[in-house]
């Protein structure tokens, strides 16, 4: 099939659009049974025929929009075992140390230690949705402490009851605070915590 043909049969002639469509470089070669044995080669711009800039249409562009980088988190911890602990503690960057202390007292008696979670203070990641969260830190379970899980996206969560969205274990309970001082709260939070 000659160039020519090919080029009728596109939908577009537009020099833009065929520079995309045609990623390989396009040759004509003829055959002879001449006793020549010289061989012109025919280069690309004498295969595709380009009009001249007068009788170029433009072509309507479509422009995608840019797509937003994943958010950068300042968090606690490692993620080895993909569990995220949210906090929210609004006179720290990420944790007071009496609550971190809690914190992995809490953890250390599931038997983790601080590199198998992530801890987040969602104060300094407002507007942080769950799947975003998800994405970056592609957990299988998140504890919110004093943080409705509807402030990430997650509707209808019950207090202390663990529940399954998406596919990751989700567990809303007290804040740090809240534990420390009540004990009543603190135990309620551990009988749901442990088998979590």
């Amino acid at each position: 099939m000659l160039a020519s043909q090919t080029m009728s049969e596109l939908i577009t002639n537009h020099p833009a659009a065929l520079q995309f469509l045609m990623t390989d470089d396009l040759y004509v070669i003829k055959q002879t049974v001449a006793a020549s044995s010289e061989v012109k080669p025919v280069l690309p711009e004498a295969a595709v025929a380009t009009p001249p800039p007068s009788e170029v249409k433009s072509a309507p562009v479509e422009v995608k929009a840019t797509v937003k980088e994943p958010e950068v988190y300042n968090y606690l911890g490692e993620n080895n075992k993909y569990i995220l602990l949210l906090v929210n503690d609004n006179t720290h960057k990420t944790l007071n140390s009496s609550h971190l202390e809690t914190l992995l007292k809490i953890t250390k008696a599931k038997g983790l230690e601080l590199r198998d979670l992530a801890i987040l203070n969602m104060h300094t990641h407002e507007g942080s949705t769950f799947e975003g969260l998800k994405k970056y830190f592609v957990c299988g379970k998140i504890v919110c402490f004093g943080l409705s899980p509807q402030t990430i996206g997650i509707p209808g969560i019950t207090l202390n009851k663990p529940e399954k969205f998406n596919d990751v274990k989700i567990l809303a309970t007290f804040s740090l605070a809240e534990m420390e001082d009540n004990k009543q709260k603190k135990v309620e939070f551990w009988n749901v915590m442990k088998p979590f």
